[in-house]
């Protein structure tokens, strides 16, 4: 602005006498000359009514600040009652400004990014020194709550409400009817030199039981041997749940860079298995296969609990050791067992009680790490009892939202937001723009399809940070949503400095007078004229 206060000196003079940088009275003048013009938008009458010498109405908005008229800089100032005061002038008589004009917000946002991004009472505190904000404390308070760059390091994540469960886990069939797999690993085994092996873990959806197999090696054939051994021993599952369908993509490297932030260390164990190979051996035995969303775990819950569970004991009775690959088996054969036995259903003090639920009991009626009962004691209604325990007792505990509770206000297209990812700081996760929304079974969205700088990407909506993004930060103006607007927009206005050529354009004396005029008159001439005059 102090190139507008300056306008008809700079227009005179010649290019290699233009000052390069601004002056401070000139700064000082185009601060005033812009303070003014704010005033007499936001408070006409009462700008009117003070230069003229009268006092304000009652039913002013600005009333109780006692503002009066400074002549010298043709302002509004605050009167106060701190005159007597040994403050500086400025800050004794600050300059009144309104809330919500949008220039208020330009001087807001300047403050605060000069004070390194600091927080609502720090840049009030500095503000007041010169200017007085009506309704500082909640206006300054929503001007950084848009800030870009501070949104990136505080917003928080978004929520939904705990989904329900999917229908194989609350109706009862047949044990390893609806299975979900997982790896865990790698392990080393003796040999003459130790060797990787690793564990996949298969678990039925329903009775809550576990099958353990141990690899030599993370190939599709080991996988497909041991799917083969669960379908010869278990039988033949309808559907088989997994991670992502992308995590089977053979190109590890690259799955390795997208994905690596998976919440274990074996996130990229599928990378090693071949899809299409394993697709068609399900297809050929008449399973369906699914996949949770990319990124979401929790989707998985069920059965990366019991990969969780598997992981504990063999972690303390391993210690150290270093056990051969028969051992191994061995050892995850009895934690299977005793996972196998684990009570679901509450265990009671009351000796007349029945003995709680257990996976094996709905798999084969009785315990497998206690003795089994005698032939004769054994009741054809048994497992119809059991049955109808573990829907009267197990089900009902899994009613319960332990977390998630409430609905997350819909996240919609075009949003823009933060991607969370683990394997990276905070300062570098990128930002994506919402393109397809992904409604679950109960209508809430729980998944999105976003674009982002490095392609299309799917997330569940717990991975996301919604950001305020103000319609002056024109995000559609590049295809790929940039890691940072605001180094984003720098980076194209530079780009557009460097393609400009200078022209350089004669004034006659009538332009100077046209153009001053027009300045004078409050109107904004800078895409007319330039301190150096071209």
């Amino acid at each position: 602005m102090g190139v507008m206060n300056d306008g008809s000196t700079n227009l005179k003079l010649k290019k290699h006498d233009c000052p390069k940088e601004l002056s401070v009275d000139e700064i000082a003048n185009a601060e005033t000359f812009w303070y003014r013009h704010i005033q007499k938008e936001a408070f006409p009458e009462e700008y009117e009514r003070l230069a003229s010498g009268k006092t304000l109405q009652r039913n002013s908005r600005i009333l109780k600040l006692d503002p009066y008229f400074d002549k010298n800089s043709r302002t509004l100032r605050v009167g106060g009652r701190l005159q007597y005061s040994d403050l500086p002038e400025a800050t004794k008589h600050p300059v009144i400004i309104p809330h919500g004009h949008p220039l208020t917000e330009k001087i807001i946002q300047k403050r605060h990014q000069e004070l390194l991004h600091a927080g609502p009472e720090m840049t009030l505190s500095v503000l007041r020194q010169s200017i007085w904000l009506t309704k500082g404390r909640r206006e300054v308070k929503r001007i950084i709550g848009r800030c870009i760059t501070c949104q990136r390091q505080r917003k928080g994540p978004l929520t939904q409400k705990m989904g329900p469960l999917p229908h194989e886990r609350v109706s009862f069939s047949p044990p390893f009817t609806h299975v979900g797999v997982d790896f865990a690993g790698p392990l080393y085994v003796r040999d003459k030199t130790p060797k990787k092996a690793y564990v996949c873990i298969f678990t039925c959806a329903s009775s809550r039981m576990v099958h353990i197999e141990l690899f030599k090696d993370m190939s599709t054939n080991e996988f497909l041997q041991a799917l083969s051994r669960m379908i010869g021993r278990r039988g033949l599952c309808e559907t088989m749940w997994s991670d992502n369908a992308k995590t089977f993509k053979s190109a590890e490297q690259k799955i390795r860079k997208l994905y690596s932030a998976q919440s274990s260390d074996t996130s990229n164990l599928w990378s090693h298995i071949n899809q299409d190979e394993v697709m068609a051996k399900l297809a050929s035995k008449g399973i369906k296969w699914k996949f949770i969303v990319e990124r979401a775990p929790w989707q998985g819950g069920w059965w990366e609990k019991l990969v969780r569970s598997v992981k504990e004991p063999l972690r303390k009775v391993l210690g150290k050791s270093l056990l051969s690959f028969t051992e191994l088996t061995t050892v995850l054969v009895k934690i299977e067992a005793v996972i196998n036995s684990r009570p679901l259903t509450t265990v009671s003090d009351d000796v007349n009680d029945d003995t709680p639920i257990i996976p094996a009991h709905l798999a084969i009626g009785r315990s497998l790490v206690n003795l089994p009962d005698a032939m004769e004691e054994i009741e054809l209604t048994d497992s119809k009892r059991i049955v109808k325990r573990w829907r009267n007792e197990y089900l009902h505990k899994l009613s319960v939202r332990h977390k998630w509770t409430n609905e997350e206000a819909s996240i919609k297209i075009g949003d823009v937001v933060l991607i969370s990812d683990d394997s990276v700081s905070r300062g570098r996760w990128p930002m994506g723009r919402v393109e397809q929304i992904h409604p679950g079974n109960d209508g809430l969205i729980r998944a999105v399809t976003l674009r982002a700088r490095k392609g299309t990407l799917r997330r569940p909506v717990q991975r996301l940070h919604r950001l305020e993004v103000t319609e002056n930060m024109n995000m559609n103006s590049s295809k790929d949503v940039p890691h940072c607007v605001e180094v984003n927009l720098k980076k194209r206005e530079s780009r557009r400095q460097k393609g400009k050529t200078l022209k350089t354009t004669k004034k006659t004396n009538s332009d100077i007078k046209v153009l001053q005029a027009r300045w004078r008159s409050g109107e904004d001439v800078r895409t007319q004229t330039s301190r150096s005059g071209r």
